[in-house]
């Protein structure tokens, strides 16, 4: 599924092909990860970036590039969790994020259309006014430089918003490109990492790959959530979101960043001459995509004069369970790092992650550590939200055991389409391509045993429970996953 952002060209990298020794391996090509390397590198240390894929194919490939403040929830609820002292934390670590986006910008000439934009929350109700007052208040207390405003500059019709000064937006990909370019002979793309074995004592610890082995002193694992099975998982909601690209008849798109007061709220900017709306979201591998898409298309239809849409894609991203991310020493492992939780805030998250990762790995004292801190624990906070997190994870864990499409043959399948069936008294995943050719893998997740779901609109196998996703043919795309789902051989009648 296309993207704006899929013309850009970045730079090409080979696979890993020997073996390094080295300072620091980064795990993952995204922001958090080209952040981080970019930071170790200009201190001085040997370091390798090893990538799954290719650079910003994950997450930072599919957002929509709001470089913000503005937290997914709001600060009157921040405050309340984390105190106004933790919350100026948040003010001081992301307004230093997006100078650090700015500083890289100029360093390293990218031309990625980088610019300083306001941004709003903003109402269609009359009825919200008085929480986005509230809002104000809040933000103003902890550092923020926000006001009441009535004129937001849409198309239709608001009630009021707040707006926030000094925000930002760019082109993701090639600001990536611009740090990687700085990065050559350091990046392996095509080289998933499979184990991290851990070190006795102070011994290095063993980066293992499909291609490869990567000594390293320290790993940093920048992949949106940690590989592998991670007590974090248990926090980390799993989500989708969806973006239309769109050209507007007869109005230039307004240059800003906009999100409303929904729930799940929707979110729009412009990239040059197209506008950019997303929202819809739900978990992953629950919901309808096709819905989303339809629901997206008929909020921005009854809004904009549209001319035409010409791109579509959802993204993925981890809520956390208090609000904040989770960056630091990994729950199980010394010497490993991770970072995950941005919620819908990545670009300046994920900087913040890069930040705070380099940090880590250098030995630096930060007086962010303690605020994003992995091993936090927040009762009042975090625990409702867990506790009903992993109700709803072991729910989908019995259900789709015991819920059974029997099939008398494979070729039942619709053509296009990929389901969970029992045949021959085995549960199989089976994707039937519209050439009629049959692609049938385990439908038990590699990384907890879920079972996985099919995705309609991207065609890929989705899960539940962690938000592993898989192609239709069982490779690993994201999320926890290091192994594919098991291929299964079928006999496959001629009928059609």
């Amino acid at each position: 599924m296309s993207t704006v952002w899929d013309k850009k060209e970045l730079p090409r990298f080979s696979p890993l092909e020997v073996d390094e020794r080295v300072d620091v391996a980064v795990v993952g090509a995204g922001i958090t990860g080209l952040t981080a390397a970019r930071l170790l590198v200009a201190a001085g240390k040997r370091v390798v970036v090893l990538e799954q894929s290719r650079i910003g194919t994950g997450t930072t490939g599919g957002t929509t590039a709001h470089v913000t403040q503005v937290p997914d929830r709001r600060y009157v609820e921040l405050v309340s969790k984390f105190g106004r002292d933790g919350m100026r934390q948040v003010v001081e670590s992301t307004r230093v994020a997006i100078e650090r986006i700015a500083s890289f910008v100029e360093e390293d000439a990218i031309s990625c259309d980088f610019a300083r934009i306001p941004a709003y929350l903003y109402t269609e109700s009359e009825d919200e006014i008085a929480r986005l007052q509230e809002e104000v208040d809040a933000a103003r207390e902890v550092g923020m430089s926000a006001s009441f405003v009535r004129e937001v500059p849409l198309p239709f019709a608001t009630a009021g918003a707040v707006r926030f000064e000094d925000q930002a937006r760019f082109h993701p990909l090639a600001y990536l490109g611009g740090l990687a370019a700085r990065l050559a002979g350091r990046i392996y793309e095509e080289t998933r990492v499979v184990n991290v074995d851990k070190a006795e004592g102070d011994g290095p610890l063993r980066v293992e790959t499909e291609r490869g082995t990567v000594t390293a002193d320290s790993v940093l694992f920048a992949t949106h959530t940690p590989a592998g099975f991670s007590l974090l998982h248990a926090e980390l909601e799993p989500m989708r979101s969806y973006v239309l690209g769109l050209r507007l008849r007869g109005q230039e798109p307004p240059d800003g960043l906009f999100f409303d007061t929904a729930d799940p709220y929707n979110y729009t900017r412009r990239q040059e001459d197209l506008l950019l709306v997303g929202g819809k979201d739900h978990k992953t591998g629950h919901g309808d995509p096709d819905e989303s898409y339809r629901a997206l298309e008929e909020y921005v239809r009854q809004r904009w004069n549209v001319e035409s849409i010409d791109y579509r894609w959802s993204a993925q991203f981890y809520e956390p369970p208090d609000g904040l991310p989770l960056i630091g020493e990994a729950l199980t492992s010394s010497r490993v790092f991770v970072a995950t939780g941005y919620s819908g805030t990545g670009m300046v998250f994920g900087t913040v992650g890069g930040m705070l990762l380099a940090d880590l790995a250098l030995g630096r004292e930060s007086d962010w550590a303690e605020l994003y801190r992995t091993s936090r624990f927040k009762p009042l906070a975090g625990g409702p939200h867990i506790a009903k997190l992993n109700v709803e994870v072991a729910a989908d864990f019995v259900k789709d055991r015991l819920t059974v499409h029997r099939i008398d043959d494979v070729s039942d399948v619709p053509v296009g389409e990929g389901q969970v069936v029992q045949l021959g008294g085995e549960k199989v995943a089976v994707y039937r391509e519209e050439s009629g050719k049959i692609h049938a893998v385990s439908p038990v997740c590699t990384h907890a045993g879920c079972i996985v779901h099919w995705n309609p609109s991207e065609k890929t196998w989705d899960c539940p429970c962690h938000g592993g996703r898989y192609s239709s043919d069982g490779k690993v795309l994201e999320g926890p996953p290091v192994k594919g789902l098991e291929p299964v051989q079928l006999e496959v009648s001629a009928k059609r």
